[in-house]
Parts: C-alpha cells; structure tokens; sequence
C-alpha cells in the first residue's frame, strides 16, 4: 500500500495515511470508496500491521464481489502529534479522535475522490472501522446522514453514541440547511456532491466474549428505537482480529448486495 498525504484544517498540519487501490487495468479504475478505521491504540498502520486488509479487497475484487476500489487507512486521531501516546486515553488523544469526522469529511474525502477519480457521489463511499474507530464510525455516520452509502461498526469501543448522533442526524435531515436535496443513496443521478437524503446502511458485529458488548447491544437498541435499519451480528470471538477482519470482509459483502 501507498503512502497518502493530504493537509487537515483541524490540525494544520499535513498528515498521512495508508491507501489501497485494487489492481487492473487502466480501464478498471477504482468506482467505490472506502475509509477505514483503527483502534485507540492504533494509526493509519494497524490494520495493515494485523488484518491484512489487501488480501480480503483483492479477493472481494477478483470473485465479483465489489468493483474496483480504493481503500483509505486514515490516522483517526487528529492531533498535531498523532502518534500513539503510551497512554492512549490521554485527554489530547481522545480529542483529536472526537475531532476527525470534520477532517474526514471536509479535507480528506473530497481529495480522495479527486485523486483516485471515484464520483463524489455518497453510493460511492462507505465508512467502517474497528473498537474506537468503530465508535467513530457510528458517531460520523449517523450525525451526517445521507453522505455515506454505508457504515459499518466492529466491537465498537465506549466512544460510541449512537442516540446522540442519531438526534443531530434527525436535526440535519429536517431541516435544509445541511442536507440537500437529492435521489436516495445508491443511485447516481441529481445526487449533490455531498450528500443524498437518508440514513446509510448500517452493519454492527461484536464478539460474545468481548467485554464491550454491551456498547454494540446499546447501539443496537438505540438504532431499532429510533427505527433506522440495521443488521448486527454477534460471532464467538472476543475484541481481537478474527472479529474485526470477519465485520471487513462480511460488511462489504452486505454493503454490496443491498447497495450497489
């Protein structure tokens, strides 16, 4: 995988992170989207370090499973120093992770459709990640409905909020300020640049033996409360990479069948 540079206006600073892009032919250039989130303890390197996410796209590629894509890898905690601290529940730390989804949404994802040549349309993208990066995920995805096609949580850490975001996405999708008009997710036509009107597809997995399971049980609850559709499954596993690389490849493969 490539190195990828982009500039944060939360940060000011350049700030980097992992990108794959599946393999072909000119003719094959990339048509979905994909943003990938790690753990508290993690960077844009860890799921390169243990899930070996390549092998999973390049076989989703290669059976017919997805199209073309690219996958980007993001640092998740936006801080001027975005190295994992030896403490990652270090105040500092914890912000800059509450403090991405404006730098996902508004520096990263819009280059990220210019430099790979994807459509920026929100059926061209979707958004996952694992424990901390899970919660991220939710908290992202659900507070913007609309430009996401899909968002996928596994063994989502305490972070999560799911009633919260959910009562921001219900502000934005009342009102017209921040939504706009559009054709539902997963199609192309009238769609703005950002968004389209809707909740994205929502797909949650936990481990039974995770000791966090509560959150995703929580977030399920809250999801079916507020009824937004959701699929959730529950696997043996704790909070480890049997988990989170089963919710990779199975989220996608869901997104796929229900979305594209």
């Amino acid at each position: 995988m490539n190195e990828f540079i982009y500039y944060s206006s939360i940060t000011q600073t350049q700030r980097r992170c992992r990108v794959y892009v599946s393999k072909g032919p000119l003719s094959h250039r990339p048509k979905l989207l994909i943003f990938i989130l790690h753990g508290i303890g993690g960077d844009e390197n860890e799921w390169l370090r243990f899930g070996n996410p390549a092998a999973i796209l390049d076989d989703l590629v290669a059976s017919g499973i997805l199209p073309p894509l690219a996958a980007v890898f993001p640092n998740g905690r936006a801080c001027v120093n975005d190295a994992a601290p030896n403490n990652p529940f270090e105040p500092s730390a914890i912000e800059g992770f509450a403090r991405f989804g404006d730098e996902l949404l508004n520096d990263l994802v819009p280059l990220a459709h210019k430099t790979f040549g994807i459509e920026p349309f929100p059926c061209n993208r979707m958004l996952c990640g694992l424990s901390m990066g899970g919660g991220q995920t939710l908290n992202i995805g659900l507070s913007n409905p609309g430009f996401f096609s899909g968002i996928a949580a596994f063994s989502p850490a305490p972070n999560t909020d799911v009633a919260y975001a959910l009562a921001i996405g219900k502000k934005r999708l009342s009102g017209d300020d921040c939504i706009a008009q559009g054709e539902p997710p997963g199609k192309s036509q009238g769609e703005s640049q950002g968004r389209s009107i809707g909740w994205p597809k929502t797909w949650l997995c936990c481990g039974l033996s995770d000791e966090l399971l509560h959150v995703t049980r929580n977030a399920e609850q809250a999801l079916k409360d507020a009824c937004v559709p959701a699929k959730t499954e529950y696997i043996e596993g704790g909070h480890d990479w049997n988990v989170w690389t089963y919710g990779l490849r199975s989220s996608l493969e869901f997104f796929f069948k229900e979305i594209i």
